[in-house]
């Protein structure tokens, strides 16, 4: 072989090599690229998720009173415990007893229940449930004198109570 010929090989060598390098960074420019963009997607997805979480934030701040407003119109359940245990309260303090038959929280909260005891105990009982701490009508009254096998006189008061709002004391 000539010196020209080995020229030539080293040469065409030299490009192959060059080529292959020239493929070879090409290769890991679009690799870097496609991580580039991969990346800058996904800061895009935690800006958007960043400026919804930001709206959503100011949209509880800015609904709180409303939530407020609207818890009022609810009763939790504590509060309905609270009220059974004030009539329970008021029905021991007035001489009477309570039963109370069912307690309904629709739209307004209709608790249903007997009282039984003397006339002036259970004229004091509904007296005391119409001044309570809570906005109530009664749905229904009806009054029932009693006389039981030894001339004693008792009465009894079915009571349906409508309970409009309840301001539990503290």
């Amino acid at each position: 072989m000539s010196r020209k010929s080995k020229i030539i090989i080293f040469l065409v060598f030299l490009l192959v090599i060059a080529i292959s390098l020239w493929f070879f960074l090409l290769y890991l420019v679009k690799n870097q690229a496609r991580t580039i963009a991969e990346r800058e997607n996904r800061i895009e997805q935690l800006q958007d998720q960043e400026t919804d979480l930001v709206a959503l934030e100011n949209l509880v701040e800015s609904t709180a009173a409303d939530r407020r407003l609207l818890a009022e119109y609810f009763y939790a359940e504590d509060d309905i415990i609270n009220l059974i245990e004030l009539i329970e309260r008021v029905a021991a303090e007035t001489g009477t007893t309570v039963d109370i038959s069912n307690i309904d929280p629709g739209d307004d909260l209709l608790i249903t229940l007997r009282s039984t005891g003397s006339a002036t105990a259970v004229r004091n009982f509904i007296t005391r449930l119409e001044t309570g701490p809570f906005i109530s009508s009664f749905g229904k009254v009806t009054l029932q004198k009693n006389i039981e096998a030894d001339e004693v006189v008792s009465w009894t008061a079915n009571l349906i109570l409508k309970i409009l709002s309840f301001e539990p004391s503290s």
